[in-house]
């Protein structure tokens, strides 16, 4: 009965375009990605300089459509976090799941460096 219901009021029937590209925005400011990190690095209270890995598109489930990863160049601390963008604003940052892929990332420091205050080390 419901095949025949769909098939002729054409409220089933599949027009050719179910399948969409996901329409991304375009990648965040470097400017924002820095201040971003730099902010979320001290939230977060790590010790070190931040470490963080390129910006690339995010898979799945995760938020956002750009993210990135960073953590401390400290050899204590272990915490990988992750930072996600969308149209060039914060969506969220929190520490990596699997998902998110941090814990296999290349890291290099975030640049330009934060400042050190005197008596920081």
């Amino acid at each position: 009965m419901m095949a025949f219901v769909c098939l002729t009021t054409g409220g089933c029937a599949l027009s050719g375009n179910e399948i969409e590209a996901i329409q991304r925005a375009g990648a965040p400011a470097p400017s924002l990605v820095q201040t971003t990190v730099a902010a979320e690095f001290r939230t977060a209270k790590l010790t070190g300089n931040p470490q963080i890995s390129d910006l690339h598109q995010t898979t799945g489930p995760q938020p956002g459509d750009w993210m990135l990863c960073f953590k401390s160049d400290g050899a204590d601390q272990a915490v990988r976090y992750a930072v996600f963008f969308r149209n060039d604003k914060l969506v969220t940052s929190r520490p990596a799941a699997i998902i998110d892929g941090c814990h296999k990332a290349d890291y290099h420091p975030l640049e330009p460096p934060l400042p050190r205050w005197p008596g920081s080390g």
